[in-house]
């Protein structure tokens, strides 16, 4: 039995299919799309009927089955890893899934670059042309779930996440799906913000990794790219800058 699955997300054509620079024997790669045709020596291609017929963009389709992945893979894995298109594995992961289970971690996940307070994210939201219902809609979610839009709350990059395969993950994964489901029907692209909100109601259950964007766009492991280019994206933010705090509290930050 492999130890773990990576898991990519490939809808629309919106990006490539990016084979591993170096492929471990200890984990099976699966990339879910909606292409007939998309075919790899490496990636178990996975066609996805349903997405090949709704009208969602190659975005949306991806925040969809980004939250759902469980119900296509099979689930022999003691882990998962799940990437965007846009990141290139260039290193054997083995050992950073070795560190995860023997210092017993739940999840791994990376804390935004520099924003941590939500009303720097609406500003950004704005900038992207995202519409005011769209933003009141969480405004009034996250108010709810008692977050101050002008703390320091945190905010998660949704890029590149590891998961134990346990049954808290998979409840916590299926509660970001419905709240995504609900919230917007998957049609805003801010997946991120909704996931934060999900994670404040689990994070006191889970025992979780911490990294930056260093990790996954200047580190041994990975090289990320702009959409649909050979052209890298190498992280100009300094490591020491990443916010460190979460739903008000201090975080350790692992640097790779």
């Amino acid at each position: 039995m492999k130890k773990y699955a990576v898991i990519t997300f490939l809808f629309n054509d919106y990006d490539l299919l990016r084979n591993p620079l170096v492929v471990d024997e200890n984990a099976d790669y699966y990339c879910l799309t909606d292409s007939k045709t998309l075919k790899s020596d490496i990636w178990n291609c996975l066609y996805l009927e349903n997405m090949d017929t709704n009208s969602l963009d190659g975005i949306q389709k991806t925040y969809m089955i980004k939250y759902s992945f469980y119900k296509y893979i099979p689930d022999n894995y003691d882990f998962f890893v799940t990437i965007d298109a846009s990141l290139e594995i260039k290193d054997n992961l083995s050992p950073l899934i070795q560190m995860m289970t023997d210092e017993n971690y739940d999840i791994g996940l990376s804390m935004h670059h520099y924003r941590c307070v939500w009303n720097e994210e609406y500003r950004v939201w704005i900038s992207r042309g995202v519409s005011n219902e769209e933003i009141e809609k969480f405004r009034f979610y996250s108010n709810k779930m008692g977050f101050d839009p002008n703390s320091k709350t945190g905010l998660i990059e949704c890029t590149m996440k590891i998961y134990k395969n346990n049954g808290l993950n998979k409840l916590f994964i299926e509660e970001v799906y419905n709240t995504l489901n609900i919230m917007n029907d998957f049609k805003d692209k801010n997946d991120q913000c909704y996931f934060t909100c999900v994670l404040s109601r689990y994070i006191n259950q889970f025992n979780p990794l911490f990294f930056t964007r260093q990790f996954y766009s200047d580190s041994k492991y990975f090289n990320m790219y702009h959409h649909k280019t050979n052209n890298r994206i190498v992280n100009t933010i300094p490591i020491e800058k990443t916010p460190n705090v979460l739903f008000g509290k201090k975080v350790n930050i692992k640097i790779f």
